[in-house]
């Protein structure tokens, strides 16, 4: 990518020409509180169904919301919020045959909304109690809303018949257990448990414990086309209930294993239950289940022992932690594989008919296996899809590089499209027509507050025409951009040759090649040029550009060289940065002025290693009574509402003092934000900065102090 800041030219190699996943939407869920999405799952039609928790800016308690996104992910079907006077949090979310939806979570709230005829209707003594709850098909009806028993919850699936099965752990004997189920009393601090609840939600089918001397959870749970449930989860001790026959019936560290179980239909009894683990810390985390019967676990491993196929992906720890992706044979007997993925963690997992599993997780240590095409080059969380024997990635990719995001949940329809939910401060990114593109309702003192997040993601190719339209400071793709904002397109045969632009005003024609706008109004505009190329142009979106999708056409000779769509707001800013690809060392300039008026200047980077390798130079604040400023340099910001709007993230108000925020005067499309630095840090070292205007978050730099 080209970008002209301050005479100095910078390159970014074009990465985003062409992508193996393909974001077919991305859209933000979410009002001017906190709120996480942690499931998803989806009907044949494309439809999602998203669960999570949701605060409200002015309350203190969050409660738990259901919403379904359309197959396009451009409008909600519907979105209910369903809670009681305290905490309310969900965890897992299933779909009936007829679209009704099932949801379970924990609750503090000793009023949390429940039904006539539930199976339970007051909560326990206890702190905190697991509920189930059943919605009508349009999401307009509680069909039923129970509380379950003192317990946390870990998931929910459902039969065909219409039957939730619930997972979690329990520290109470109060419990409500079921004569004849596999194990009918508490043997440690705490157990894991198993419920299956009747279609009406008025009676217990079963419900059993599973558990050893130790401390012992269940987290996610799915169920077959028989009614045999499959539980993963950690337990601590060496007497958790394991079967002759099994792959490892015996702990094999001092730390937490995971366990994998599989229980009969009626509850009884254990069809298969053993441990999965190696000597350091191990813990399941998601489980799936495909039509023969084989399980598919994923959760993460701090082992170098821990137990792996020879042909498997990955073999050997990758860091202090890795994610793994094990799949069991149906009697438990035997690994089919087992492998090792990078990463932090995996939290989720999805399979597909064709037996090829999907996860996600975090990965912010970096160093995880990506695939060609990554929709974002930074990491932060991961979506994996391995092929059918573990030994290898369909493909991998990053989601985003919003600073806090967390991926929870996934699934996958029948066309393989992978569905995929969280959570993430700003800025995240999301498709043009998205059902919400603006982060927190666009509350403007939503500072440092998360927002949900679905994505739709497909495996192909981008076609060859297509362009890929990114903001020219942060160049996070997918994200929105502004008027007069600078641009860049990346695509194939875009222009015959590298031209820049030697006059301002900027022209609309550079060797041949021109860039139309068209807005959601329908209105084209010529876009300024500031630099083509044949895998990409740089461009100032028009001035007057309405907000919403826009769409950005590139012509040569008259000829169409590549389209594609691109969200436009009133404010999109970033900041530019001296590697000039989002993110390190600012582009900034830092000011000195002495008491006496003199003027000393620094630049707040170092590129003395070479070109590409620039790191942050420490900042000397100079002597006291001395004013140091920051001027950094970005784009997408002069369209702010007032000075009041442009805030430093994290609170650094301590710190930094905002005199400036708008138009550089000597080129197009630079706008320039001043800051007085008023206080050095506490120690001295590295500061990440992000600056908050009007509800939008700028990508992350980073600043050094001497």
């Amino acid at each position: 990518m080209i970008c002209i800041l301050c005479g100095t030219l910078y390159w970014l190699p074009a990465s985003a020409q062409v992508s193996r996943p393909i974001l077919n939407y991305s859209t933000l869920l979410g009002g001017d509180g906190e709120d996480r999405a942690v499931d998803v799952v989806v009907d044949s039609t494309g439809s999602a169904y998203v669960t999570g928790t949701t605060t409200p800016a002015r309350s203190t308690f969050p409660d738990i919301f259901v919403a379904k996104v359309n197959p396009a992910g451009t409008a909600l079907v519907y979105y209910r919020t369903i809670g009681g006077s305290s905490d309310d949090a969900a965890v897992g979310i299933a779909l009936g045959s007829a679209g009704q939806v099932y949801v379970t979570g924990t609750t503090v709230s000793k009023d949390f909304p429940t039904t006539p005829g539930a199976f339970r209707r007051a909560a326990g003594a206890s702190g905190r109690d697991v509920f189930v709850l059943k919605l009508s098909a349009d999401g307009n009806s509680v069909l039923y809303s129970t509380y379950l028993g003192p317990a946390i919850a870990g998931g929910i699936a459902v039969d065909s018949a219409g039957s939730a099965y619930v997972s979690g752990w329990t520290y109470d004997p109060a419990f409500p257990l079921t004569p004849g189920a596999a194990q009918t009393a508490i043997k440690g601090g705490q157990d894991a448990f198993v419920t299956k609840l009747s279609p009406d939600g008025g009676a217990l089918v079963y419900s059993t414990l599973l558990g050893s001397s130790g401390n012992d959870e269940a987290s996610r749970i799915a169920v077959d086309s028989f009614g045999n449930a499959f539980v993963t989860g950690g337990t601590r001790a060496a007497d958790f209930p394991t079967t002759p026959g099994t792959f490892q019936r015996a702990k094999a560290g001092s730390g937490e294993d995971a366990f994998v179980s599989k229980l009969n239909p009626s509850g009884s009894a254990l069809v298969y239950s053993t441990y999965l683990g190696g000597t350091s810390p191990d813990g399941g985390f998601g489980i799936a289940v495909d039509a023969s019967g084989a399980a598919y676990v994923t959760g993460i491993t701090m082992s170098g022992d821990f137990p792996v196929t020879p042909a498997a992906f990955r073999t050997a720890l990758q860091g202090s932690s890795d994610a793994f992706v094990t799949k069991i044979a149906p009697d438990g007997s035997r690994l089919a594989y087992s492998t090792l993925l990078g990463g932090d963690q995996a939290t989720a997992i999805a399979v597909d008919a064709l037996g090829l599993a999907y996860v996600v997780g975090p990965a912010s240590s970096g160093g995880f296996p990506i695939t060609g095409g990554s929709l974002c080059d930074r990491a932060d969380v991961f979506l994996a899809r391995l092929d059918a024997a573990g030994s290898g990635l369909r493909f991998a990719t990053y989601l985003s590089t919003a600073w806090g995001a967390g991926a929870e949940g996934v699934a996958v329809d029948s066309q393989g499209g992978v569905y995929v939910v969280g959570h993430a401060l700003s800025p995240f990114p999301v498709t043009p027509g998205a059902a919400q593109t603006v982060p927190n309702a666009g509350d403007p003192n939503a500072i440092n507050v998360p927002d949900a997040f679905v994505m739709k993601i497909s495996e192909g190719v981008l076609p060859s025409d297509a362009v890929v339209s990114v903001p020219g400071a942060s160049f996070l793709r997918y994200a929105p951009v502004s008027p007069a904002s600078m641009v860049s397109a990346f695509g194939t045969n875009l222009a015959p040759r590298l031209e820049l632009a030697s006059t301002i005003p900027l022209p609309t024609v550079l060797a041949g090649t021109e860039v139309r706008v068209r807005d959601g109004a329908g209105v084209e505009r010529l876009a300024p040029l500031i630099a083509v190329s044949s895998g990409q142009v740089n461009y100032l979106l028009p001035e007057g550009t309405g907000a919403g999708p826009a769409t950005v056409t590139v012509t040569n000779a008259g000829r169409v060289a590549g389209s594609g769509t691109v969200q436009v707001d009133s404010v999109a800013p970033g900041i530019f940065t001296a590697n000039a690809n989002g993110s390190g060392a600012p582009a900034a300039v830092v000011v000195r002025v002495a008491p006496d008026g003199s003027q000393t200047q620094q630049f707040a980077f170092d590129c003395s290693a070479g070109a590409g390798k620039c790191l942050p130079a420490a900042i000397d604040l100079g002597s006291p009574g001395d004013q140091v400023f920051l001027l950094l340099f970005g784009t997408g910001i002069r369209g702010r509402s007032g000075l009041g709007g442009v805030k430093t993230v994290p609170f650094f108000e301590q710190l930094f003092d905002v005199l400036y925020a708008g138009p550089q005067s000597e080129y197009p499309g630079l706008d320039q934000v001043n800051l007085r630095i008023k206080a050095k840090p506490g120690m001295p070292g590295d500061l990440p900065l992000q600056l908050f205007i009007d509800g939008r978050t700028t990508n992350e730099v980073t600043l050094r102090f001497k």
